[in-house]
């Protein structure tokens, strides 16, 4: 590329635009980490980070392609929706313990969660935009729909990965200096002023280099999809050979797992890619573009909507076993979103009608409505309309009051750390007005600094509790000796939890008279072993650990089929101490079959 064609007005606003942008991050997180959180400087420039970090990049996207005042509209619309998700993204934070994501742990920077949102959000809104924009319709064709994605995600892609290996330039030019004792170089890539305006930069020349050569890009487009399409026949069959055999088994062996609905969604998305990529912008004919023969394809892909159909009822109908049992939670909710999303996928495509060389009008519409529909849930579920946290305080509060659940079983864990401030004031209201032992534990979790400070105080756990889970089982008929059921001895669960039950097998007499045992988990295949010993009349302590224990070896030692060896190794005694040998951990055994 000639020097002239970069001094074109678009090449230098890109490179402006990078340049500006990261100085603009620069100092909008310098100031946000370095000023509290209730003033009002930083409040209001948390409220521009989104602006800041997303806006710019689809700037330097269309600046080709728009005008100037069709894009100030359209960058000021996408401005007011990111203040106005920022707001509730603050609102609902306020007055809550976030979790430790050290920079987006203030109540006056955007959560982490909001962030990565916005990155789809935005992508998925400014494809439907820009291609309406280009074919000057409110609905572009499908043609035009899948270019712009298509483009605009290569071209994201390949600024990424120049950007990445810019990087590894830079860092290598550091190692350089740095063998020269030389380390300013490696200084100033560490400072922010830098490494964000080159970044920035860097993408602005990517996406200019990658705006004037579309025949590459198109090019590779071609391959990529090409090649990906060819996986739509196996994961076809593989996906009915699944559905085969759930008809053979059981549908207990998928609940089992307690993430069927997520395994389920994941072959169904995977599918809907698949499908894509061997569909492009037309169903494939033998001879074009590499697709020979094409009917293998095209048989998979009639097949797609039904399958879809039946994943998408298997996978509703586990997150309803989940929310029927348990309620609604955050998680589910999202869940519920994503399941929602592959359904319109799966009625879209069931009705699209065979592939046989001419464009599939459904199918085409079902990929452009569903768009509009993933924009439209992602705006709803990060705004009050529907806010995750808001339903899944709702439903647990629901189920309180009618009595499904009680104190004991209630989680006020989630309530008071994973709801915003939904959670918050449900817990001060239960607080403030609910029966005694429900206003109890409210407010202890109310003063709770974590979760696990909460759970530990709730599950404290009793020497009568702990000598209830302890069983001598050798030798048989002896009383468990004084001092053992000691809460907290060991982090084995019967020492740390109510009804949890462990074997115990006294070995007899070790050194110095002292009393031996071994204290095992009776729980799990490979059971862990602990060697206690009673330093002092009724007073014990946890001298190691065993390798875990084979079903077999760990019945042989119940019945007392055991001998006590010396060590195979001597201790060593100099400076008037005795040091023992502490041999690494072995490996856990090959257990017999």
């Amino acid at each position: 590329m000639k020097l002239s064609e970069w001094a074109t007005s678009s090449a230098m606003a890109r490179l402006i635009l990078g340049l500006a942008q990261g100085f603009a991050l620069h100092v909008t997180i310098r100031t946000l980490e370095q000023a509290p959180a209730d003033d009002g400087v930083p409040y209001f420039l948390g409220l521009l980070l989104p602006i800041i970090a997303y806006l710019p990049m689809i700037a330097m996207l269309e600046i080709e392609r728009l005008s100037a005042r069709r894009l100030n509209a359209w960058l000021a619309v996408l401005a007011v929706l990111l203040v106005g998700l920022t707001l509730h993204d603050f609102w609902r934070r306020t007055g809550t313990d976030n979790a430790s994501y050290g920079f987006f742990d203030k109540t006056n920077t955007p959560s982490p969660i909001l962030m990565i949102t916005l990155v789809p959000m935005l992508f998925v809104a400014n494809i439907l935009f820009a291609a309406a924009s280009q074919d000057k319709r409110r609905i572009a064709s499908y043609g035009r729909y899948f270019e712009v994605a298509w483009k605009q995600g290569l071209q994201l892609a390949f600024a990424a990965g120049f950007v990445a290996a810019l990087w590894m330039v830079l860092w290598l030019g550091a190692a350089l200096f740095g063998i020269l004792h030389l380390d300013f170089f490696r200084e100033l890539i560490k400072k922010s002023w830098f490494y964000w305006p080159v970044s920035l930069m860097a993408v602005g020349a990517a996406l200019h280099l990658t705006d004037v050569a579309p025949g590459i890009i198109a090019g590779i487009r071609r391959l990529a999809l090409v090649l990906l399409s060819w996986l739509l026949p196996l994961i076809t069959v593989i996906i009915l050979g699944f559905l085969g055999a759930l008809t053979v088994t059981s549908l207990d062996l998928l609940w089992q797992t307690k993430r069927a609905a997520m395994l389920l969604l994941s072959a169904a998305g995977w599918l809907v890619i698949l499908a894509n990529c061997a569909y492009q912008q037309g169903p494939p004919h033998d001879g074009h573009e590499g697709h020979i023969p094409a009917k293998p394809l095209a048989w998979a892909g009639v097949l797609v909507g039904p399958i879809l159909l039946v994943l998408v009822a298997l996978a509703g109908y586990a997150a309803y076993l989940r929310v029927a049992q348990y309620g609604w939670t955050a998680d589910r909710v999202l869940l519920a979103a994503t399941i929602v999303v592959a359904g319109l996928y799966a009625l879209g495509y069931s009705t699209s009608g065979w592939w046989n060389g001419q464009p599939r009008r459904r199918w085409e519409g079902t990929n452009v409505a569903v768009s509009f529909a993933i924009l439209a849930i992602l705006v709803a579920l990060m705004s009050p309309l529907a806010d995750p946290a808001r339903i899944a305080v709702n439903s647990q509060l629901d189920r309180l009051e009618k009595g499904v659940v009680d104190a004991k079983t209630f989680d006020f864990n989630t309530l008071r750390f994973d709801s915003a401030r939904y959670g918050i004031e449900a817990l001060q209201r239960i607080a403030d007005t609910g029966p005694e032992d429900l206003a109890k534990a409210a407010q202890e979790s109310l003063a709770s600094k974590n979760r696990y400070e909460s759970r530990s105080k709730a599950t404290a756990i009793t020497e009568a509790q702990v000598a209830a889970n302890l069983v001598v089982a050798y030798p048989p008929n002896t009383a468990l000796p004084q001092g053992l059921a000691k809460p907290k001895l060991s982090h084995l669960p019967c020492f740390n939890y109510a009804d949890k039950r462990c074997d115990v097998v006294i070995l007899g007499k070790g050194p110095g008279g002292r009393t031996m045992a071994v204290v095992m988990d009776a729980n799990g295949k490979l059971r862990g072993a602990t060697l206690v010993i009673e330093y002092n009349p009724g007073q014990w302590g946890v001298y190691g650990q065993y390798p875990r224990l084979c079903d077999s070896h760990y019945q042989a030692l119940l019945r007392g089929e055991f001998s006590l060896l010396p060590p195979v190794l001597p201790d060593l005694n100099f400076g008037g101490r005795r040091y023992h040998l502490e041999n690494q951990p072995a490996p856990t055994p090959a257990c017999p079959p």
